[in-house]
């Protein structure tokens, strides 16, 4: 929960710094503020989540993201003493941290490493096509291009990915949108971005084509994903 509402705090700041208003982010933490009073009771001020909102609440907004970042960093650390490093949940925390806030908080080799034994051990323990490998391998993928930016690594995770996850009997006639499908779509979508330089151009455009095909016969969120999909296709054409 406490990494949540880093990641939440970071984007509400971010967008408070943008449009020139302080009050983005200090509402939602007085809402939450007082949520926690009432979901808390007696004792309330005291609970440590109310304290460090109540705390958040008092501090300037020039100095936010520093602490933001602080605590940010610190919950990765607590988090990581409990479980060990070599956790996906970990890893995923660290890639996450890595992208938002301190890109070399990590040798970029030691988390894609970390994340080659995790998913090996997920195949070993699981079936080898089991959603639970494909679920490592979109964070995986995310970590080696948005923390690593090992192209070549990106594009052959992709493309396993694409050919576990693309699979019809896996995403069904209507599918659902959950993380097998989100880690389905984040592999097509880099292949695109990546196949102006890796090849086959071809190959990508099809997929992606594909992917919008699919979701558009799903749910909500699917749909959404969708048209998100479309209009990468359409900005590309036209570059």
């Amino acid at each position: 929960m406490i990494i949540e509402l880093w990641l939440i705090c970071i984007r509400l700041l971010n967008a408070s710094l943008l449009y020139w208003n302080k009050l983005i982010l200090w509402r939602f933490l007085n809402h939450l503020r007082r949520l926690t009073m009432e979901r808390y009771n007696q004792g309330a001020r005291d609970h440590p989540i109310t304290r460090l909102i109540t705390f958040l609440c008092q501090i300037l907004i020039g100095e936010l993201l520093n602490v933001m970042q602080m605590g940010y960093l610190r919950t990765n650390h607590c988090l990581e003493n409990q479980l060990e490093f070599g956790n996906a949940l970990v890893l995923s925390t660290w890639s996450d941290y890595m992208k938002k806030c301190e890109h070399q908080a990590l040798p970029a080799d030691v988390l894609t490493s970390a994340y080659s034994n995790v998913l090996q051990a997920a195949k070993d323990r699981f079936l080898p096509t089991g959603t639970r490998t494909i679920e490592i391998l979109h964070d995986y993928l995310y970590a080696a291009y948005y923390n690593a930016g090992n192209y070549q690594l990106t594009w052959d995770l992709a493309f396993e990915t694409v050919n576990l996850a693309g699979s019809p009997g896996l995403i069904g006639e209507h599918p659902v949108w959950c993380l097998v499908i989100q880690g389905y779509v984040l592999a097509v979508k880099l292949m695109y971005i990546l196949s102006p330089d890796m090849d086959p151009r071809d190959l990508a455009v099809k997929e992606l084509e594909l992917v919008i095909e699919r979701l558009e016969r799903g749910d909500r969120e699917c749909h959404t994903r969708a048209l998100a999909g479309g209009i990468l296709n359409i900005s590309e054409r036209d570059n």
